[in-house]
Parts: structure tokens; sequence; C-alpha cells
């Protein structure tokens, strides 16, 4: 069951479960429940709706637990992503947490007119004493002007100045957190050396980000979201 206050758009998926339907919007029949069941940090923009989504790009075989003022909302693996998660429009405050990480928080405004894509990844710092210890950061992307066509592009959160990798066979370096253009306008193969890391071929025309993490073993994974503003009417 959803924690109140959370309604999610689409279900979540990973990069293994990909398929075209993906999104396609489910109907907004929890909404009510939504608006009566959750109390924000602060007033609401007139009990209005917004949605963001999720990206869990931290390199650890641990869940990441994200919580919204204060309140938990469940634990997500890694390269593990949502649809829209709608909550009342206005300032909220987001935290995630994964194992020995000191947590981390960003204040995200929630407005109506867009989605922002919330990713939290990892990097490696030293700690006192010299051992390397991993800390966890927000990075929030705003949406870009709609499509009419299938446009991609990808981000790299890890903790790497940047990862090498090939879109539909043109292999391209993209810098940590510098979004880069992707070549394709139809599906899109991700291929990290030999390893096919991802493939993904939507039905409907537009924006799409290719988040590119790390993996606990050191390689690269990869989870394709759509850059879309969500409507709490259902699109």
């Amino acid at each position: 069951m959803q924690p109140p206050g959370l309604l999610e758009r689409r279900r979540l998926m990973s990069p293994t479960n990909m398929i075209s339907r993906y999104f396609k919007f489910c109907s907004s029949v929890a909404l009510l429940g939504l608006m009566l069941g959750f109390s924000p940090s602060a007033p609401a923009q007139g009990g209005k709706v917004g949605f963001f989504l999720f990206v869990n790009a931290v390199g650890l075989a641990s869940d990441t637990v994200l919580a919204m003022d204060g309140k938990t909302l469940r634990g997500f693996k890694i390269g593990e992503a949502t649809g829209g998660l709608g909550v009342l429009a206005g300032p909220h405050t987001l935290t995630a947490s994964n194992s020995d990480c000191k947590p981390v928080t960003l204040a995200l405004q929630v407005d109506p007119t867009a989605s922002p894509i919330v990713i939290v990844y990892a990097v490696e710092v030293r700690a006192p004493g010299g051992k390397i210890a991993h800390e966890l950061r927000f990075f929030a992307r705003g949406n870009q002007r709609s499509a009419t066509t299938k446009v991609y592009s990808a981000i790299y959160a890890g903790k790497n100045p940047g990862v090498s990798v090939s879109f539909n066979g043109q292999t391209q370096t993209v810098q940590a957190l510098r979004e880069a253009s992707v070549a394709g306008s139809g599906s899109l193969t991700i291929k990290s050396g030999n390893d096919v890391i991802c493939n993904f071929s939507p039905d409907e025309a537009g924006n799409y980000v290719a988040v590119l993490y790390d993996k606990p073993d050191s390689k690269v994974g990869a989870v394709v979201v759509r850059d879309v503003i969500h409507h709490s009417g259902g699109g």
C-alpha cells in the first residue's frame, strides 16, 4: 500500500522490465485519499497536486530509503525508477539514506506545472583515518521542452568524472551530471564494452533520459525515464 499522501502514477520499473507500456498512465482514483491523508510541511498551493520522478542511482547493493517530510516512503533497489509521484504542491523535504552513508536532504518545490526528475547517487570520499566512505547526493533535473519525436539524452550520476558507453553503436563519454544528447530516433540500445545494459523501445514520441549509474561491481548500469509533465487529471 502506498504511504499516505503519495500517489504513483505508474508502477515502479527496473532496467530489466522496461516494456513499451511503461509510459501508459493509470487513473487518479486515489487522488482524494492523497489530498485528505497527507499533511505537508507547509501550506500547499490551494490543494493542487504536483509530481516528481525518483531514480535510485546509488551504486550499493543495499536499498536506498526515501523519506518525504520525515515520513518514510520505502526502500528502492539500485537502478529502480518511479513514474510520477503525486503530492500536494508546495515545499517538501526529501531525505535519502543507505546503509552507513550519511543521509542527504533536498528541498523540493513541487509545482503542478513541472515534474522534475530527482536522482540520488553516491560518491566516494576520504574519511578520517584514510578509509573510503560513501556519501549520498541529490541531483534534480527540470523538464525540457516537449518533443514531437523520440529524443534521447543521458546523465551519468556516480563516483567517477564520467563514463564511456555506446548508444546505438556510437561510443560516447558522458560527464558526471552533464546531460548529453544521444543519437537515435526510434529504439535505444546502450552497451558498456560488449555488455548490453539497456534495450529501450517506447511507443510514444517524447523526451527520454537514460540515467547511467555505478553498480556494486563497478560496472555501469542504466535506466530510462520519460521527461514529461504529469497532471492529476490523467496525463
